[in-house]
């Protein structure tokens, strides 16, 4: 596969998980968290979401494959954070070397990569480097791609966080769609997204949240 991370990229998203991380658990990286059962969890998901049953209609929605697998890559770097014991530069060295070595066959199927994805997970391999693969497989060809929608899931994933996700009170739902969906929508009309300030994009999105949750008139 291409080496569509770069070594920056990678301690940027590794950053930004570190950081979310924290919000949960301030002493996180001592704590061993199931991170291999939540990736296999995500990429069940995606499976869904892509479509696998012989035996009747299912829609194929590329655009939520990609964002459970980008759910799946923030417990994948947690657990690479926790096994180089929150050494975030050592963790991206390694990590891009990784991205180096590894090789997919080309004539692999997305469905069949997300399999892949889910037999590692369970048997507590890195996990890394093929979901690069079949974030590229689902049409997101550079870092920058991939980087920018780890951004966007990351800060609503915050914005959850703070709106009463871990005690139970916040809904996923803004009025007919899960919140994942407003977050193209959002970034299309509000070119707000920065790696160094999510400041903006964090405000798009409790503005969406408030519109989209209005009760609608009866009339």
């Amino acid at each position: 596969m291409d080496n569509t991370l770069t070594q920056k990229q990678i301690q940027t998203l590794l950053t930004l998980q570190n950081d979310i991380n924290t919000v949960i658990n301030t002493d996180w990286v001592n704590v061993d968290y199931p991170y291999s059962r939540a990736i296999f969890m995500e990429i069940a998901e995606a499976i869904d979401h892509h479509g696998w049953k012989w035996w009747t209609v299912q829609e194929h929605c590329l655009d939520q494959v990609r964002i459970e697998l980008i759910d799946a890559l923030h417990f994948s770097l947690s657990a690479e954070i926790s096994l180089q014991k929150g050494d975030l530069s050592e963790c991206a060295h390694r990590l891009a070397c990784t991205l180096k070595q590894q090789r997919i066959s080309t004539q692999t199927s997305l469905l069949d990569l997300l399999e892949l994805i889910c037999v590692k997970a369970l048997t507590h391999q890195s996990v890394f480097a093929i979901l690069c693969e079949a974030l590229h497989l689902c049409d997101l060809n550079t870092g920058e791609q991939i980087v920018e929608l780890y951004i966007k899931k990351n800060t609503l994933a915050l914005y959850r966080l703070r709106n009463g996700y871990r005690e139970g009170t916040y809904n996923k739902i803004w009025g007919t769609q899960e919140d994942n969906c407003f977050l193209d929508k959002i970034h299309a009309r509000h070119n707000c997204l920065s790696i160094h300030d999510t400041t903006p994009l964090y405000k798009k999105i409790a503005s969406a949240h408030k519109i989209n949750s209005r009760p609608t008139s009866n009339n």
